[in-house]
């Protein structure tokens, strides 16, 4: 495999689960917990409030868009590439059809000459 192709999949990889981990664990009784042993009363109380989750799973979600993007954006090469390969392959068909076909029907007769 190529190295471009490893890291546009870690990257995808991270991308899906960074974004999981966004959009759930702001919502779940440990995030309770996490956040009240932090030192800094402001901090905690906003990492606590119905804005501060939902900031981090809007994060979490804009993660989760874009790794599906990336994912997605692997196969139409792919497709393309076998589309074109196909077309490819009918168009010299058809080609050879025409001249076989042009081979087989009689010559044009010029009467002026």
């Amino acid at each position: 495999m190529r190295s471009g192709l490893i890291t546009r999949l870690l990257f995808i990889s991270y991308c899906l689960e960074a974004g999981m981990f966004l959009l759930m664990v702001p919502w779940s009784p440990a995030w309770d917990r996490t956040v009240a042993m932090i030192p800094m009363l402001g901090l905690g109380a906003v990492l606590r409030s119905t804005f501060g989750r939902a900031t981090l799973s809007g994060f979490g979600a804009i993660h989760l868009i874009w790794g599906i993007h990336d994912l997605d954006s692997l196969w139409p090469r792919k497709r393309s590439r076998r589309r074109t390969a196909a077309d490819a392959e009918s168009t010299s068909l058809e080609s050879a059809e025409e001249s076989a076909a042009a081979a087989d029907a009689p010559a044009p007769s010029n009467p002026g000459v």
